[in-house]
């Protein structure tokens, strides 16, 4: 038998079924990872932020230090401890505002802001608002955010003792705007809340308790006569809870608390 003829009577039947594909169809698809090692003193990392540039900024709080990562080949080491100025005694955050990387040192409460080069730049204590009529009787603010270099969001919270034990005063956020002049506005406040916790283990489940204190939590959220019906409300639901209560005076007293907020404007 011939095979040329055979060969060519195959591929003559064979023809019909292939598909020519687009030349892009046919590649194959790379996918490649570029790694850097980086060599540096790195021991406990605390906090970390990625700049617009792709550099790194790394706080670690075994010796108050910041280590800023770049295309060098071994990081620049910024800072060092203490309380003057470019240094730090515990620094609880970092974050990037208008371009440039900031860190919130906790205990000097203060904000420092970092150029991308690893300059420093100015900074922003925080210590002069305690003094602030609106935050008497408040622990001194704690830094929520950084909206800009020059607008800052702060939170102060107090704790007093109602008739329930430990009662959660109303937490105040305040804008700072205006770099070194602390000018401030209230942006939103959480009323008091009373402790639901001290009722557990009178008769009242763990499951019930949180429960209570859940709901209260979305009361608290709502505004005017809203707030004064759910609290009005939920007070209903906890004057159920007496009867199974071993402390009901405990269990009374968070409905009459409750209830006094609701009346509270």
């Amino acid at each position: 038998m011939n095979r040329f003829a055979l060969t060519s009577r195959l591929l003559v039947g064979l023809l019909p079924l292939l598909t020519v594909l687009p030349l892009a169809a046919q590649a194959p698809t790379l996918t490649a990872t570029l790694t850097r090692t980086v060599t540096g003193d790195f021991t406990y990392v605390g906090s970390m932020v990625i700049g617009a540039d792709g550099s790194v900024l790394v706080s670690q709080p075994s010796d108050v230090r910041l280590l800023l990562v770049t295309a060098a080949p071994e990081p620049k080491v910024l800072g060092r401890r203490g309380a003057g100025p470019n240094e730090f005694q515990f620094i609880q955050g970092l974050g990037l505002a208008g371009g440039k990387f900031w860190a919130y040192d906790a205990q000097l409460q203060r904000i420092t802001f970092i150029e991308p080069t690893g300059a420093f730049g100015p900074s922003q204590p925080l210590e002069g608002l305690a003094g602030k009529p609106a935050l008497r009787g408040f622990m001194s603010p704690s830094l929520v955010a950084v909206v800009t270099p020059d607008s800052l969001l702060v939170a102060a919270s107090a704790e007093g003792t109602g008739m329930l034990g430990m009662i959660e005063l109303a937490e105040r956020h305040f804008m700072i705007t205006g770099a070194g002049q602390l000018a401030m506005r209230e942006v939103a406040r959480r009323a008091a809340a009373p402790n639901c916790a001290v009722i557990q283990g009178n008769g009242v489940s763990a499951a019930r308790t949180t429960a209570i204190a859940t709901a209260l939590d979305a009361a608290e959220t709502k505004r005017g006569a809203a707030r004064a019906t759910a609290l009005r409300a939920l007070a209903g639901t906890v004057d159920k809870d007496v009867a199974g209560a071993t402390d009901k005076a405990r269990v009374k007293s968070l409905a009459a608390e409750m209830r006094r907020l609701a009346a509270a404007k």
